[in-house]
């Protein structure tokens, strides 16, 4: 399956890395949630993550299947999140997982290998769609891995160095297939 997911708490890099792998000629799909939460803040609308957790989680599970379905089946392809994220942030909020999402992790699946950057304070940086302190991001991360290993995937977790080097050291394990 060469849908591989990279994760992590906000503020890790991801997004980074995502652009110098989607400037490398690979195919990416960028995180649902920051476009989501521009739109939805312009709305004025409560379907948020910090105001209604499941509306919000609802949407961005539409987005994720969409950005799947439209993927392809053959061509390599690198997920900013995946839909176990959305399952770790309602275990963060407290807030029973609906059966869409269950049924959407059975229905879309990707590589059991996800790619999981830690939390780094260095370039932990708050902006309008990122709204968690670096301690919350701490959690999040904690609920990715927990949640992740439930589901069978073999985490990788990615060294704290520039996203040029995050990308090659991905690219190297899949070359080498080195797992």
């Amino acid at each position: 399956m060469p849908r591989y997911i990279i994760t992590g708490g906000p503020g890790a890099g991801k997004t980074t890395l995502i652009e110098v792998l989607n400037n490398q000629g690979y195919n990416t799909v960028p995180e649902a949630s920051r476009g989501l939460i521009k739109e939805e803040v312009l709305r004025a609308s409560t379907c948020l993550p910090w105001a209604d957790v499941s509306c919000y989680t609802r949407l961005a599970l539409k987005r994720m299947t969409d950005a799947y379905d439209n993927g392809g089946e053959s061509d390599l392809i690198f997920y900013d999140r995946g839909i176990p994220d959305l399952v770790s942030y309602l275990k963060l909020a407290n807030v029973p997982v609906h059966t869409s999402i269950t049924d959407a992790l059975l229905s879309y699946t990707y590589n059991r290998i996800a790619f999981i950057l830690p939390p780094w304070q260095e370039i932990y940086r708050l902006d309008a769609e990122r709204w968690q302190t670096f301690e919350e991001a701490e959690v999040i991360y904690s609920y990715l891995v927990e949640i992740y290993t439930k589901l069978n995937f073999k985490l990788i977790t990615l060294p704290k160095i520039t996203a040029d080097k995050r990308a090659g050291f991905i690219l190297n394990i899949l070359k080498n297939n080195s797992l």
